[in-house]
This record gives structure tokens, sequence and C-alpha cells, in this order.
């Protein structure tokens, strides 16, 4: 399943939720609904007056659906992403239309990818004992660049912020093309179903810069801790 998730400072939320009940067709919202679940028949349609409703709820509480991918905002202790699945026609045009509305809102940071690229670079599994654990690692991007993904998004800020050589990096990339002034996207492979055959290279250039996350340290740094709570308590602090 293609995933998007475009992230933002906490006090850009309303903000954010603003413009995406504004945009055009066929991005626009038609209808919203409590229920994770895409299919659930509880929804309600959408229409101007539902944007004050919205608001004045949990900016996390509802999922907005257009006709062709739904959004939901995620709210982490110090930030916001824009969570955008469900895609009805995932195609390269149509992501790439998404992700140049999107860019009227200035984005820190961004990722386009398989869900499954997306767990492969920022989630470990531990077994220990009996239990195994599960592990999101390496997703605050005001710490670190999380990852490189079929298409990434990086701006100025996060760039200076990590002291990358942003020439390096593009030399991985098979597209690049300037996004704002101050953001441009980088696009590693052609197809994003095709990022297993990238997965090793990509995890190679994520290590080898400072500024970005590889879970390879996260695994490293805890590979000899035998005790649950212990290994819980260290690992949570690659979040």
């Amino acid at each position: 399943m293609l995933i998007a998730l475009f992230y933002f400072t906490k006090g850009q939320v309303e903000e954010i939720i603003n413009f995406v009940c504004a945009l055009p067709a066929p991005f626009k919202p038609v209808f919203y609904s409590e229920e994770e679940e895409p299919e659930s028949k509880e929804i309600i349609a959408f229409d101007e007056e539902s944007v004050e409703l919205i608001l004045s709820q949990p900016p996390q509480k509802y999922f907005l659906s257009s006709n062709i991918c739904r959004y939901h905002i995620l709210l982490r202790e110090d930030y916001a992403v824009l969570y955008v699945d469900n895609f009805t026609f995932p195609f390269n045009s149509t992501i790439d239309a998404l992700i140049e509305r999107i860019s009227e809102v200035s984005i820190y940071f961004g990722c386009i990818c398989e869900e499954e690229e997306r767990i492969h670079r920022n989630k470990v599994n531990r077994v220990m004992g009996k239990n195994i654990i599960e592990s999101w690692v390496g997703r605050n991007p005001f710490r670190k660049v999380p990852g490189l993904y079929w298409k990434t998004i990086l701006s100025s800020q996060i760039i200076v912020q990590n002291n990358l050589d942003i020439e390096k990096i593009k030399e991985s990339a098979k597209h690049i093309y300037p996004l704002t002034k101050k953001a441009f996207v980088l696009t590693f492979f052609e197809d994003p179903q095709d990022w297993r055959d990238y997965s090793e290279a990509l995890d190679l250039t994520c290590s080898s810069f400072e500024g970005i996350f590889s879970k390879e340290q996260a695994l490293l740094e805890t590979s000899q801790i035998d005790d649950v709570m212990t290994y819980i308590a260290e690992i949570s602090k690659f979040k």
C-alpha cells in the first residue's frame, strides 16, 4: 500500500487542516469519518460547514477522504504529520500533483513510499524469550532525517539542521526537481513497489550520513540487552 507522510510543526496544524479542506477536486475531501477502516459506513458528507466542525475537534479525530486518497492528522510529542493513504490511483502523476499541492504549505520533511518500505526503514522487531517487541524508530525529523525513501522531500531547514552534503545525496537519486525555493523532491527509483531491489543501497546511503537515521545504530546499541524493560527503555530513545 502506498502512503505519503508530510511533516510540519505542531503550530501549523490548523493551517494544514484548512488547506486540505480547501483543495480543489479531485483532492478535495468529499466525506469524513471517525472510523479508521476505509470501508466504514459511518461516513459524513463533506461540505463548507464541515470545516468549522472539524477544526473544533481534536485534529486527529477525523479521516478525510477525497476521490483519490484519504487524509489524517497525526500528532506527536513535538511535531505533526499529514498522513495520506488509500490512494485510488497510485500513479506517479497523481502523487506528483499531490506533492505540488501540499508544497503550498511549508513542509519540513516528507516521504512517499510503500508501507513496507517505511516499516523496513523505521521499525525494529526483537524476540526476547516469549516476547516479540515491535518498535518504531527514527521517525522524528526534528532530530534527524528519518531516512531516504522512494520519493523524499527535503527542506532547506532540515538540510541545514543536519549539515547534509546534499550534492552527495543527489548522486544516489534517479530524479531531482525543485518543489519550492526552500525544498525539493528526490526520487530514488522508478516504481515504489521495487523498493526491495534498492533497499540495501539506500540503507548504506542512510548509514553514511550522520544526519540521516539508520536503524542499524539502534540495533547495534541494543543488541546486548537481555532484560525486556531495559530494552524497551533503550530502544525508546530512538523514537
